[in-house]
């Protein structure tokens, strides 16, 4: 199983690999992409354009597949609905 996920920046012209150091994106030029492989299929996750959310989105997504890929388990995100703050403070 390929645990490899790749940082991409789309704009306007199309897809780019992002550099090694990724710095924050202007506002409308463009958002950072996760790209990574599930099987045959190749998988993109639009993650925004603040470079340190992309970097940590990186992270958890390589950690992800390496655990899935050593406990044949795919863990799925949680659907339970969040909480606001006035619902907390009701409980």
């Amino acid at each position: 199983m390929n645990c490899t996920v790749a940082l991409y920046i789309r704009t306007k012209g199309g897809y780019s690999k992002a550099p090694k150091c990724p710095t924050d994106l202007p506002e409308g030029t463009g958002k950072f992409y996760l790209s990574w492989s599930e099987g045959t299929k190749k998988r993109l996750q639009a993650v925004g354009r603040w470079a340190d959310a992309a970097r940590v989105a990186k992270n958890n997504k390589e950690a992800e597949l390496k655990n899935t890929a050593v406990t044949g388990v795919r863990v799925e995100p949680s659907t339970d609905a969040r909480h606001n703050l006035a619902t907390c403070a009701d409980t």
